[in-house]
């Protein structure tokens, strides 16, 4: 066996290895963005291993494939990325306060609940979450 083919073979088991614990952390995963790291972790380990494959048996028509995949997993990522951000708002100017900030919730919110937040603009985010952007002429002595 070639030096190179023994690194290829040793870079096969460790990326079996990282699927089977990708694996074990979707089942187990205690949260969605565990989960979704999960896949991530495989989506990579099976480009890796569509890599090595064209290395190892010549098949250079595979690359699109792997292409295709690399691609894929990667929308797929940052679409679950996007809908399971929390504290961001596609509005210029504005935030989305968490229930437990605006003090009207009675329990704590579950990350990436949509109905658990509210859009509010700067100044109400500033009075919600004590944040003074500026001084505040009402409160200021010795000035007319």
């Amino acid at each position: 066996m070639t030096p190179v083919a023994t690194i290829l073979a040793v870079a096969i088991v460790a990326l079996v290895v990282a699927m089977v614990l990708a694996t074990y952390r979707l089942i187990k995963g205690p949260t969605a963005l565990d989960r979704a790291v999960s896949i991530d972790v495989f989506s990579a380990s099976i480009v890796g291993v569509v890599a090595i494959l064209i290395i190892f048996q010549n098949r250079y028509d595979l690359a699109a494939l792997m292409i295709v995949f690399a691609l894929t997993a990667f929308f797929s990522t940052v679409t679950v990325s996007r809908f399971t951000g929390v504290g961001m708002s596609r509005r210029p100017g504005h935030r989305i306060v968490p229930p437990q900030v605006r003090g009207d919730a009675d329990e704590p919110a579950l990350v990436g609940d949509p109905d658990a937040a509210q859009i509010v603009g700067q100044d109400e985010a500033a009075q919600t979450t004590g944040d003074v952007g500026g001084a505040d002429p009402s409160q200021s002595e010795g000035t007319a």
